[in-house]
Formats: C-alpha cells, sequence, structure tokens
C-alpha cells in the first residue's frame, strides 16, 4: 500500500537531497542516453521543425536534452514538481535556455496542466510518472496528456511497469481510451518500457 506521502519518501524540495541523489543517478547517464535518444526519434517530425515538446516530471534535462539536440528548432517545456531538480536542469541545458520554459506543478494535482499554456506536438516522459504509484492517478495523467495534443500529436512514456492493476496491456488500453491511435510497445526489457500513441488528425 502506498504510504500517505503521495510523493513517497523523496524531497523533492530539498536542494540538499535532489543534489544527492543526481550523484547517485547521473552514474547511469550513460548507459540510459541511447534509450532517451530513442524516445526523441520516435517523434515523427522533420529534425527542423519547430514544434513544442512538453517533458513531463523532466527532472534534471536528461530527456529534455535529447529531444533539443535532435530538434534544433524546437521548444520544449520541462514540468516538474521540483524546483530543485530544475536548478540542475538550467545547468545541463545552458546551450539551449533560449528554447527552453520550466513550468512547476505537482502531477498528483488535476490542474497541473493550468500553466502549460498551448498545445503540444509532442508530449515525452522518461521514469517520472510511474513515481505517482496510485494506478487511478497515473490514468487520470495520461487523460490529461491526451487533451494536451494537437491533432497528429503524440505522447510517448519511458518507464517503469510494476504489474497488477497497471499491467502494460492495461496502460495501452487507458491510451486507446483516450482517443490515441497506434498505441503500442515500442520497447521493452524487463519492467522498462516506451509506449504511446498519436492523437488523430
Amino acid at each position: 500500500m502506498p504510504s500517505s506521502d503521495p510523493h513517497g519518501h523523496h524531497d523533492w524540495h530539498s536542494h540538499a537531497y535532489v543534489d544527492e541523489w543526481i550523484s547517485t543517478d547521473a552514474t547511469r547517464d550513460e548507459e540510459r542516453q541511447p534509450l532517451l535518444r530513442r524516445v526523441a526519434e520516435l517523434i515523427p517530425a522533420p529534425v527542423d521543425a519547430a514544434i513544442r515538446v512538453l517533458d513531463v516530471g523532466a527532472g534534471y534535462g536528461a530527456l529534455s536534452q535529447c529531444v533539443l539536440a535532435r530538434f534544433q528548432q524546437a521548444r520544449v517545456v520541462c514540468q516538474d514538481f521540483s524546483e530543485p531538480m530544475f536548478a540542475h536542469a538550467r545547468e545541463r541545458l545552458a546551450g539551449s535556455l533560449e528554447r527552453v520554459s520550466f513550468v512547476t506543478s505537482d502531477l498528483m494535482e488535476p490542474d497541473w496542466t493550468s500553466a502549460l499554456g498551448e498545445s503540444f506536438d509532442a508530449v515525452v516522459s522518461a521514469i517520472a510518472i510511474h513515481n505517482v504509484r496510485y494506478p487511478e492517478r497515473i490514468r487520470a495523467i495520461y487523460s490529461e496528456i491526451a487533451a494536451l495534443l494537437v491533432p497528429a500529436g503524440c505522447f510517448f512514456n519511458c518507464d517503469l511497469i510494476f504489474g497488477e492493476p497497471a499491467t502494460l496491456d492495461v496502460q495501452l488500453d487507458w491510451l486507446r481510451d483516450d482517443g490515441l491511435q497506434g498505441v503500442d510497445c515500442f520497447w521493452q526489457q524487463g519492467r522498462s518500457v516506451i509506449i504511446g500513441g498519436f492523437k488523430p488528425s
């Protein structure tokens, strides 16, 4: 059962905690980069397209960095719950900050999208949404993301699947129920997957 704290034991508002967490997590950057690049490559747009991309749970900017590198005209909105994470993201993305904006909001709250502005050509996420832990809330987040997409927009989520009640097949069905087409698991290794789909044009 989840604890009473919807964010688990993580103290994402603590600079010291986030600094320590990143110092450990960043050791996996080299092995994770090909997977994050794969997410960016799934976005079906020309590399010179001026697309608008939302990175949900952007953290310290690893996935955003891959999107910005692939799409030189893209604008990326980084969404996260943690200002200390954004401090690290600003350092990582320093060479592209003119194309990046940061929105602090809590995925546990249904209004987390209210400050994001207009719709997006693509929404991506990496190893973030599963941290919500409550299947009913994750299901709602998928619906809220689908509503953000422009016609023919896409959503790709690189995340962990933990089984019942939110199995891989169940989560794919959630995306279909939200009206996305071409829904599939585009990559899988153990519990790690990339799932997603496309809004009808």
